[in-house]
């Protein structure tokens, strides 16, 4: 362990459509700052994936969890 302190900075709403499937997200999921260095991962802004598979349908705005899965970026920044 570092020692450092890293907070996340989330605000969201989910809201699951039974009938059509679909789960949207809007607002940040993820949102990590590491003084010094910034803003470090973030997922903002608007998404809808079909809830039984996780699949994405559509981003709208920042999605590191997209390009990086396994959070190897936000863990190298963490050490």
């Amino acid at each position: 362990m570092s020692g450092h302190t890293f907070r996340d900075h989330a605000s969201f709403t989910e809201t699951i459509n039974v009938p059509k499937g679909t789960t949207t997200v809007s607002g940040v999921s993820y949102h990590y700052i590491v003084g010094g260095m910034g803003q470090v991962y973030a997922e903002v802004g608007h998404k809808i994936s079909v809830t039984a598979t996780g699949e994405v349908i559509l981003q709208g705005g920042q999605n590191d969890l997209a390009s990086d899965p396994d959070l190897s970026s936000l863990c190298d920044s963490m050490t």
